[in-house]
């Protein structure tokens, strides 16, 4: 499953591909992003985050997505679900225009700020992926300048971020992680 989402930055056009069809092993439900953090799901709260930076947001994935209550902002789009290295190249090689920002679906975002640092210097430089590292670990965030899929042929970076600007909901730690700081949010925002 996947949200495509036509982010601006600058005078750049970005998009945005939000996958969401991981297997959930370690936390043991696929369909992590719908669990609930307050009134809303993690999906749907990554979407409201983010949703000042859109144009149009898709979502993509299996007949699940149908189920759903979605914003009017955003389009489900019925994939196979081929696995997440095949599901991306096949997105990557679709007719999306260059570049594409990558994001996993069971992302809290603690830092928005982080997420237009890193797509800013992104687009700096002749690399065709550049890949978040959070205090030394991949979560998920990559963009891609090019629709070459084949890391072999592509030249990548990494860019280093020290703290901690996003919760990748992979267990039930991370989980409660997040829905602590969305009830503090919404504490601080009434």
């Amino acid at each position: 499953m996947i949200i495509l989402i036509a982010l601006m930055v600058g005078r750049l056009r970005v998009n945005g591909l939000i996958m969401a069809g991981g297997k959930g092993r370690r936390i043991g439900d696929p369909l992590k992003f719908f669990r609930p953090l307050g009134d809303k799901t993690v999906i749907d709260v990554l979407i409201d985050d983010v949703k000042g930076l859109v144009d149009r947001i898709y979502v993509c994935g299996g007949k699940i997505l149908h189920t759903h209550e979605w914003d009017d902002k955003v389009t489900v789009v019925e994939t196979p679900g081929d696995g997440y290295v095949n599901d991306l190249g096949k997105c990557l090689r679709s007719n999306l225009t260059m570049p594409v920002l990558v994001l996993p679906a069971d992302l809290f975002i603690l830092d928005l700020g982080a997420l237009h640092s890193f797509v800013r210097e992104s687009l700096k430089g002749g690399d065709q992926v550049v890949s978040f590292l959070q205090d030394g670990e991949l979560i998920g965030i990559s963009l891609f300048k090019s629709a070459g899929y084949a890391s072999d042929q592509l030249r990548y970076r990494n860019y280093h971020f020290s703290g901690r600007a996003f919760i990748n909901i992979n267990t039930e730690e991370d989980y409660s992680s997040a829905v602590l700081t969305w009830k503090r949010r919404e504490a601080n925002q009434s």
